[in-house]
């Protein structure tokens, strides 16, 4: 769905663990509600250093309408 421009919107983020970046952004994607227009903005690396399940913690960033 798309987002209407003239309408207002929030963003907000959500923090995943994930082995690497495709993993993370597959698991963003699957955040995103369906029956509401909500666009994932970008997904960026929170830490450098993987966790003892070698994941890394991961940010997903969305925007929806208000």
């Amino acid at each position: 769905m798309l987002i209407d421009p003239d309408k207002p919107n929030d963003e907000w983020e959500i923090e995943v663990k994930a082995a690497n970046l495709d993993v993370a952004y597959g698991k963003c994607e699957r955040l995103r509600p369906e029956n509401y227009p909500v666009e994932l903005l970008n997904v960026t690396q929170r830490t450098k250093t993987p966790d003892k399940n070698g994941n890394f913690k991961f940010v997903c960033w969305f925007r929806g309408e208000s």
